[in-house]
């Protein structure tokens, strides 16, 4: 690489290819990875496609995560990090960017960190999950990440799944965790309903349903214009599961939301969209597991892969591109990026 950029024999043969439109690959795996050649003044070099740093080998100097399949790897320096089996959250109210990446974790971040880690945004053929299945798993994530050097385990309530055999012992644990002195300050569970209200807001959770969380018009709109994924409360989806920032209210069972993250789900909690539906059944009968990648805080016009199929220790991306999207051409190229250089499913609508 020095011998392109440094020598006289190197820059004549750059220029030529530069001429002449030819598209250098690569050579960090053997199938190679297109790159382009660029001029800055008189000097010519080779450069990396635009999110195209997953695709090349981890040693690579042109490599690097590029958040295709979760926006997970998109934070910037310090904004989440894992160390020493913790995901340590620099968290936030609202978002910010330098050079298009997260500075910090927000709501929308910490859910999809939640789900993620829980293993809810992972769909097995022939799967059919209930909350009964996560609960236990997302208590377990929270246990895993801190919170600004707080244990998230301590400030959010997961309840479990409602059994009526163990009503007594449930609602006890509910009390107490949700007790306004305790230090409980998010609360995550599956929704139930989105009822309007004279201010705003009532958002009922499943599995806490004799409690009662007001969503004021005002933080509802302070909470949308902040979010990554924000929701129509008036057409909320059928489906979802919710982390809300709580305060306490009037009495025991009503509650203040103050912030909220709301991820649209099917039936079996698992993060999808009606209108992919037709690529995950697709997916599925391919006989392997399916993830949904998460947007996390990424950047708007970060571009993602709407799945990612597992198999065996790849995860390749898969596409669902129509000309409706706002985002097509950005989505399209990169598509048809990996195409070239790696396998990938598209399917064009």
């Amino acid at each position: 690489m020095n011998f392109l950029l440094t020598s006289p024999a190197g820059q004549e043969a750059l220029r030529t290819a530069y001429e002449d439109g030819v598209v250098p690959k690569c050579q960090c795996k053997a199938s190679g990875v297109e790159m382009y050649i660029s001029r800055r003044g008189n000097t010519y070099y080779l450069a990396k496609l635009p999110d195209s740093g997953f695709l090349h080998a981890n040693d690579c100097p042109s490599g690097c995560a590029g958040g295709v399949i979760s926006g997970l790897e998109t934070y910037g320096h310090g904004a989440l990090v894992y160390r020493d089996l913790k995901y340590r959250v620099f968290y936030t109210e609202t978002r910010s960017f330098i050079d298009r990446l997260p500075t910090s974790c927000t709501i929308d971040g910490l859910l999809d960190l939640l789900i993620e880690l829980a293993g809810m945004n992972t769909k097995y053929p022939n799967e059919t999950s209930t909350w009964g299945t996560y609960f236990q798993k997302m208590r377990e994530a929270a246990a895993s990440i801190e919170v600004n050097g707080e244990s998230l385990a301590d400030r959010l309530f997961v309840p479990q799944s409602f059994d009526t055999e163990s009503a007594d012992e449930i609602n006890a644990e509910i009390a107490r965790r949700l007790d306004p002195a305790s230090q409980v300050r998010w609360v995550c569970a599956p929704m139930k309903a989105v009822l309007s209200s004279k201010y705003g807001w009532l958002i009922k959770l499943k599995h806490l349903g004799r409690h009662f969380f007001w969503l004021s018009s005002q933080a509802s709109r302070l909470s949308t214009v902040r979010s990554t994924n924000p929701i129509d409360m008036s057409a909320p989806p059928e489906h979802a599961m919710c982390l809300l920032g709580i305060k306490p209210g009037r009495d025991p069972f009503n509650f203040n939301v103050t912030e909220f993250a709301i991820r649209p789900t099917d039936a079996s909690l698992f993060p999808s969209s009606d209108r992919l539906n037709g690529l995950l059944t697709f997916l599925l009968g391919q006989r392997h597991p399916v993830i949904r990648p998460l947007r996390y805080d990424a950047y708007p016009e970060h571009v993602m892969a709407d799945f990612g199929l597992i198999q065996e220790n790849a995860v390749i991306p898969a596409f669902r591109l129509t000309k409706e999207d706002p985002n097509n051409s950005d989505r399209r190229r990169l598509a048809y990026l990996i195409q070239r250089n790696a396998d990938v499913f598209i399917s064009e609508c």
